[in-house]
């Protein structure tokens, strides 16, 4: 029997290999309608309708948000009624440093909205001229934001006044003070250039106001009064001090060296003439 050459068995066995090849089914995508090329990637299947990137706006901090915090307030004294023209002044704290914010006052109805914030700490001091100190107020945004702080004032009594010589002229010399009874409370404030003081609101019960030039100095009773301060009172006064003036020694009428205590400061006693 002849023997068949192996070239001949290699080639047709090839033939065979390459028949079969080309009979099989070409793969396609799954998911698609379109046939892919072997050795070519296959295009990813498009995203759903609500997908959303990871650092999209939606996922980010909401600058916009942040900027549109708001402190509000409300300030009523001790009997509910809304107080206007309340003084706000408002810092920012941070780790380093204080800054100031902004100052505004509240409404009619006693009502403060601030202006646009950003996220932070914010100590706010609250003040009225006829309403007692109060502590700082710390807030902080955003957890406070849209929340009404309620605050509460409670009305002091006022102590007013100016200073004149014997001569009847303002005098702006040395000092005043006003101690409460009992306690260590204690204000001093100078008269201004027109010889006018007025303290800060105090509480209700006695207090003494004095006048002199140096605390060393034994007081003269003639300048220390003692006053029974209620809340939503104003004691106007009028303090005259001795004028050493050559015009007052020679004849002129002077005003008795005292406190007086007065309506208005219209009923003040006139200036004599000289």
């Amino acid at each position: 029997m002849r023997e068949i050459p192996w070239s001949l068995v290699f080639v047709s066995v090839s033939f065979l290999a390459l028949a079969v090849l080309a009979l099989l089914p070409q793969p396609q995508v799954v998911g698609t309608d379109e046939t892919v090329s072997p050795g070519v990637l296959a295009p990813l299947p498009p995203p759903p309708a609500n997908w959303r990137p990871v650092h999209s706006e939606a996922s980010a901090p909401n600058k916009k948000e942040a900027k549109s915090l708001l402190i509000n307030l409300q300030v009523s004294d001790q009997d509910g009624k809304p107080i206007p023209d309340v003084q706000i002044s408002c810092d920012q704290l941070t780790a380093f440093s204080i800054g100031h914010i902004f100052d505004g006052q509240t409404d009619q109805a006693g009502a403060f909205t601030s202006s646009e914030l950003v996220v932070g700490a914010y100590e706010l001091l609250v003040s009225h001229p006829d309403f007692l100190a109060t502590m700082p107020l710390e807030l902080h945004l955003p957890e406070d934001a849209g929340t009404m702080q309620q605050l509460q004032l409670i009305r002091g009594c006022v102590v007013e006044g100016f200073l004149t010589g014997s001569d009847g002229i303002p005098r702006n010399h040395g000092s005043v003070r006003l101690k409460k009874h009992g306690e260590e409370q204690v204000y001093e404030i100078k008269p201004d250039a027109e010889g006018d003081f007025r303290f800060p609101a105090v509480s209700e019960g006695q207090w003494t106001i004095s006048w002199f030039t140096n605390k060393l100095l034994e007081q003269d009773p003639r300048l220390s009064l003692t006053l029974l301060c209620q809340p939503g009172q104003s004691s106007k006064l009028q303090i005259t001090i001795p004028t050493p003036d050559l015009r007052a020694l020679s004849g002129g009428k002077t005003v008795d060296v005292g406190i007086q205590e007065l309506p208005d400061r219209n009923t003040a006693s006139p200036a004599p003439e000289l």
